[in-house]
């Protein structure tokens, strides 16, 4: 009985499961760029700190963890370039 609630909430919301599904790209695709950075800027401190060689790892780390975050991001959006006229949201891309 909740569920019909739920399912009439979304309806006068105008929000349907294309749209959720277009949000949850978006957001996987923020946390992944975030992760990456921080992996790398965290990976080159505890590098510099086991190696001793100064704030050098953790500089390449900043450069290292921004690009892998761009192709993280060219992975995750491949499927959408390949299609044109395809939309994130599972339209039938008459672009409308």
């Amino acid at each position: 009985m909740k569920t019909d609630k739920i399912v009439n909430k979304d309806e006068k919301n105008g929000a349907s499961k294309n749209d959720f599904s277009a949000v949850a790209v978006f957001m996987q695709l923020g946390v992944s760029m975030c992760a990456c950075v921080f992996i790398g800027i965290l990976g080159g401190i505890w590098l510099d700190g086991r190696l001793g060689t100064g704030p050098w790892l953790m500089f390449a780390g900043c450069l290292l963890g921004p690009a892998a975050s761009f192709k993280v991001m060219f992975d995750l959006t491949a499927k959408y370039r390949k299609k044109p006229n395809t939309r994130i949201n599972g339209g039938d891309g008459d672009g409308r």
